[in-house]
């Protein structure tokens, strides 16, 4: 079991019961969009959710052979921007199965000029996998052309697709 450490990510290995922290209460309704989540290299589900603050998002199970981080994305990741989609990462996952990692929103991506503080209303939302390549734990990914690259199999980016809501605010269900 892992701990938050400077605001990233609590997780529960698959063996352990959840653990709860962060700022927000998420809670998973129907399953998600599912394209391309899973092979012997990783798997990820991050089903649709509703987060009462829009502060967290919790995806369900990750899985990492070599270990590495989940990154959400917003939803001009579908429309194929990577980098400039980026909303936030996990701390690092060791190697295997993890269930329940919560992701604040508030933690940022290293190396992006601006960060979101929370989500403000219902937006479609991707988790995508990626590798700790370079093994200092830390996301390099926009830091380095080189390092901690997405995790991928015959299909491409191993990743899943998901609608959060965030009552009381804009394009959030009645």
């Amino acid at each position: 079991s892992s701990t938050a450490i400077g605001g990233f990510a609590s997780v529960t290995p698959s063996n352990q019961g959840p653990q709860e922290l962060g700022i927000g209460a998420v809670s998973a309704q129907s399953s998600s969009t599912t394209e391309n989540n899973s092979s012997s290299g990783g798997a990820v589900i991050f089903p649709n959710q509703t987060t009462q603050t829009g502060q967290n998002v919790t995806v369900s199970n990750v899985t990492l052979p070599d270990g590495g981080f989940v990154a959400i994305h917003g939803s001009d990741y579908t429309a194929g921007i990577v980098d400039n989609s980026l909303i936030t990462t996990s701390s690092y996952l060791s190697p295997g199965s993890h269930q329940n990692v919560t992701v604040p929103i508030e933690t940022g991506v290293p190396g992006k000029y601006e960060n979101e503080s929370k989500l403000n209303g219902t937006e479609e939302l991707t988790a995508r996998l990626y590798t700790d390549s370079n093994d200092n734990q830390h996301f390099d990914y926009l830091l380095s052309s080189e390092d901690d690259a997405a995790y991928e199999n015959e299909s491409g980016s191993i990743t899943d697709t998901s609608e959060v809501v965030v009552p009381g605010t804009r394009g959030s269900p009645s």
